[in-house]
């Protein structure tokens, strides 16, 4: 047990901690909570005060006083010892520097189940991580339900084989498959559920329907969407990039209205992401359907459909009062204003993305990209994500420069916060992606909450006691095998 408050190993380190004389005793903390809405704290400000007597909060809204009792749900699970909890008396005072604290899953090239993800919001909250952006469309499965159009679940949401390991981009035919059909897809009742449990939970979810590209599961649900509906496609099997793209068609248009209108009612969020990563433009170039679409909008370039989908799916969700949200790529043509951006391929789109005017969650590969693997020793860390040769080790994680230098006051407002991503070609069930999370999420709280988080030095001694929180969850993580810095 802690004899003081000034040992408690917090995560994130709070930004004002006072250890006073004694200790709160009892079964449950939260039980005895009472808590103070004040005009006299910032609006993300809360002061918890920890007596032998009461526990007690004064936030400053209903916000932050969420975050208060998450604070105590993790100074319990820190002061447990069987059905005792002792708290050490203190007074600690805290504010988040970002309003985005984000982590991304994948469920569509291996499909999570629900109860998997509703674990890992039960630990994001203890963290005080505040969004799961959840990535619901792929090539290789459609994992969302959607009202009208049965044969993305009939169809979309299967594919017959899986590759097994990295695809051989250069030889194709060299590549080994998992002969298993894999499945999977959550109805719009299993994801208002979802919704609400996060919500008390203080986490947002956050949808992404990732178009025009990444779409060739729902193509080969429905052709007449694609650029040649004439040609029955598969679910994608293998990983890497389809050129099996949405088409000009009406269809394909009213298809995008429908699945951004009903996620639009599902998810309570501000935000739903489109993707707009990744589109090759090959089928848009030898289509001339496309040429003639192209004549009708007064546009003459085939990258043009991609602004096209950009500016109906910014339309459609702007009269739903949600922002759009998307990848770095969509930077490239002309964009709506209100886009949100997150950056992937360099650090140099944030910079570019505010000074054009547009907020950016921070999502810089590999620093970021948790399905990186830990280490850069391949024999013993289990198979993970390896293009560039990169890695994403605790001390990245901790200490390379995320955001850009030189920005204006103005400039750096518009950053909203960071998001960790976790793609899961490699990742095919839910240890395996307890394993890439953790411990590198604790670092990642620590650095999206803390103006000033501790050294990363300072940060390992802090880790035990949470690992400990993580077992006793029955949550998986990189044992300290090695260093942790690698």
């Amino acid at each position: 047990m802690y004899q003081s408050a000034v040992e408690l190993p917090l995560i994130p380190s709070p930004t004002h901690l006072d250890a006073r004389e004694g200790a709160w005793e009892g079964a449950d903390p939260l039980a005895v909570l009472t808590c103070d809405i004040t005009d006299e704290l910032q609006d993300a400000e809360f002061e918890l005060e920890v007596s032998e007597e009461a526990i007690a909060v004064r936030a400053g809204s209903n916000e932050a006083a969420l975050n208060a009792r998450l604070t105590l749900e993790q100074l319990s699970e820190l002061c447990r010892e069987g059905e005792k909890v002792r708290i050490p008396a203190l007074i600690l005072r805290d504010q988040p520097r970002f309003s985005w604290r984000g982590l991304h899953i994948d469920p569509c090239r291996h499909f999570l189940p629900m109860e998997e993800l509703r674990r890992i919001v039960e630990v994001m909250s203890l963290y005080r991580l505040n969004i799961l952006h959840l990535h619901l469309t792929d090539d290789q499965g459609w994992r969302i339900e959607i009202n009208g159009y049965p044969r993305l679940t009939d169809i979309a949401a299967w594919r017959e084989r899986t590759v097994i390991g990295h695809h051989n981009v250069k030889d194709p035919d060299a590549d080994q498959y998992l002969e298993e059909r894999h499945d999977g897809y959550y109805t719009q009742a299993e994801l208002r559920e979802l919704v609400a449990f996060a919500r008390e939970r203080g986490i947002t979810v956050v949808p992404e329907i990732d178009l025009p590209g990444h779409m060739q599961a729902a193509i080969a649900a429905y052709p007449e969407f694609g650029t040649r509906p004439e040609v029955q496609h598969k679910v994608r099997d293998t990983w890497g990039v389809s050129e099996h793209v949405l088409g000009v068609s009406d269809e394909a248009f009213q298809f995008v209205k429908d699945v951004l209108t009903q996620v639009s009612d599902i998810f309570d969020a501000p935000y739903v992401h489109i993707g707009g990563d990744e589109v090759p433009r090959v089928e848009w170039e030898n289509s001339p359907a496309v040429e003639a679409k192209l004549r009708e909008w007064g546009l003459n370039e085939p990258g043009h459909v991609q602004q096209k989908y950009t500016e109906v799916a910014h339309a459609i969700l702007a009269e739903r009062d949600r922002a759009m949200v998307g990848w770095d790529e969509i930077l490239e043509g002309k964009l709506p204003e209100g886009a949100v951006i997150m950056n992937w391929r360099s650090a140099d789109t944030v910079a570019e993305a505010v000074r054009r005017g547009h907020d950016v969650v921070v999502s810089t590969a590999p620093t970021l990209y948790f399905d990186f693997p830990q280490s850069p020793d391949r024999e013993t860390e289990p198979l993970a994500a390896r293009w560039g040769g990169h890695v994403a080790t605790l001390e990245n994680v901790y200490t390379d420069q995320l955001l850009p230098e030189n920005l204006t006051a103005e400039e750096s407002a518009r950053i909203l916060g960071l998001q960790a991503q976790t793609w899961s070609e490699f990742i095919p069930n839910a240890e395996h992606l307890q394993y890439m999370l953790f411990p590198r999420l604790f670092a990642l709280a620590e650095r999206a909450w803390s103006e000033n988080p501790p050294m990363f030095e300072t940060s390992l001694e802090r880790l035990p006691a949470h690992l400990e929180i993580l077992e006793r969850k029955g949550m998986r993580y990189r044992p300290s095998l090695n260093p942790w810095i690698a």
